[in-house]
């Protein structure tokens, strides 16, 4: 029985990983083609099996690393990037937990200054909300910033309104309306925009 590699003809990018003529695992090519072709041949299926497992924990931890260098990621980021290279669903939850305990991943610092972000942009929580649950975080999870973060919608809104206020017509109840939608479809909530149109000095 021997380990066989072939590049997957339509995707260039992936590497199929056969055993005895049948495909057992389909990884990154550019991750992991130089550490399997160091792979001994005569290798036994226990043997094939201990020495990928080290292998596949190395350069997946290296990459992580590598990433982390670059910008900030989310658990969940740092997860679907793993998984999309391949990386097993065991090792992906080793090295999450290793990334957390050393510090290097810390989920809701991350959130927060998502969140204050946004916020500083001028966009509303909710709008801030959607996007970040987009990556894949947990309800559970956001629920504690995204109450937070309501909190300073207001303050978002007006920072809105002080940027935009010459563009806006209060004497015009039709151009009222559309502004009215418009700061509606942000995510700001209907009530916050409605009081604040009603009494900003703009």
């Amino acid at each position: 029985m021997t380990l066989e590699l072939q590049v997957k003809k339509d995707n260039p990018k992936v590497l199929h990983l056969f055993w005895d003529g049948e495909l057992w695992k389909s990884v990154s090519k550019s991750l992991f083609i130089n550490e399997v072709k160091k792979f001994p041949p005569g290798l036994t299926w226990e043997e094939l099996n201990s020495r990928f497992s080290a292998a596949e924990e190395k350069l997946a931890k290296r990459y992580v690393l590598f990433l982390l260098s670059r910008r900030s990621l989310l658990s969940s980021e740092v997860e679907a990037k793993l998984l999309d290279r391949g990386i097993s669903s065991d090792c992906v939850n080793r090295i999450v937990e290793f990334c957390v305990k050393e510090g290097y991943l810390n989920d809701p610092n991350q959130i927060e200054r998502f969140f204050s972000r946004e916020l500083k942009k001028g966009r509303p929580a909710k709008a801030a909300y959607f996007k970040i649950k987009q990556k894949g975080v947990s309800c559970s999870d956001l629920r504690a910033h995204y109450e937070h973060a309501l909190t300073s919608e207001r303050d978002a809104l007006l920072k809105w309104l002080e940027k935009n206020k010459k563009k806006i017509n209060r004497d015009d109840p039709k151009e009222m309306r559309k502004w009215i939608a418009k700061l509606c479809r942000r995510g700001f909530s209907t009530e916050i925009v409605l009081r604040e149109l009603a009494t900003k000095d703009l």
